[in-house]
């Protein structure tokens, strides 16, 4: 096993502590200051919850509606107490009728009151499902992204699922968002096939759109270019 050294300067006490706070100029203090509240607004964007409910587990006027979510009928679509991922809650979407869509299971982030989406960023969109198939059957997941006034802007992730899965596995896809976007519709979607007998059940949970890690990083690996840079001068 590699054992990973780590040094540490030794204390002395010849010399006292000197307060970083009385030798640093003004400017450098506001400059800090600045980078401080940057870091914090890229931590804010990094957690930005532009889905609302996505993990199900907060019911509306039943057990069977979810939150912020539309499509239910409380049969065939419709949010599952438990049976999500870990026993948690989930939403069922289940369709036997021959060449049909049963759907959309569907949330409008922006009605649903989830934070803003910014156009030109990247995000990830991701969730959980467990899927069963029979006979042609699949399953659709489309992401629409529109704007402040509702108009559609795009159409950044159309994924058709045609594999069954008896555990639960995870889609997640990049995408960046069009510009003007504010908002986004997610759609799921079961699909039925021609043949007799095709359906398709799906368990759906844990629906997610964050913003991708590597752009607020590269924004802040910038922001310590520019402090270091500046640290030289003074």
């Amino acid at each position: 096993m590699k054992k990973t050294k780590t040094f540490q300067a030794p204390l002395t006490s010849s010399r006292q502590p000197t307060s970083c706070s009385l030798r640093m100029p003004v400017s450098s203090k506001l400059f800090l200051t600045a980078m401080a509240v940057t870091v914090l607004g890229f931590g804010a964007v990094a957690k930005a919850a532009i889905v609302v409910n996505g993990n199900f587990e907060i019911q509306d006027a039943s057990p069977a509606d979810a939150l912020a979510w539309t499509g239910e009928n409380g049969t065939t679509i419709m949010r599952l107490v438990s049976g999500g991922v870990s026993g948690t809650a989930g939403a069922l979407i289940s369709n036997t009728v021959p060449t049909s869509a049963a759907g959309p299971l569907r949330q409008n982030t922006g009605f649903a009151g989830g934070d803003a989406a910014t156009g030109g960023e990247l995000y990830t969109f991701s969730f959980d499902s467990q899927r069963t198939f029979t006979n042609g059957g699949v399953f659709q997941a489309q992401l629409v992204a529109r704007d402040g006034s509702n108009n559609t802007l795009g159409f950044p992730i159309n994924a058709t699922l045609t594999l069954a899965s008896a555990t639960f596995e995870t889609f997640s896809q990049d995408f960046t968002a069009p510009a003007g976007t504010t908002r986004f519709e997610i759609n799921f979607f079961a699909i039925t096939g021609a043949d007799a007998g095709s359906s398709s059940s799906v368990v759906i949970d844990n629906v997610q759109i964050i913003p991708e890690p590597s752009s607020c990083a590269l924004l802040l690996g910038g922001v310590g270019i520019v402090a270091r840079r500046r640290k030289m001068r003074g």
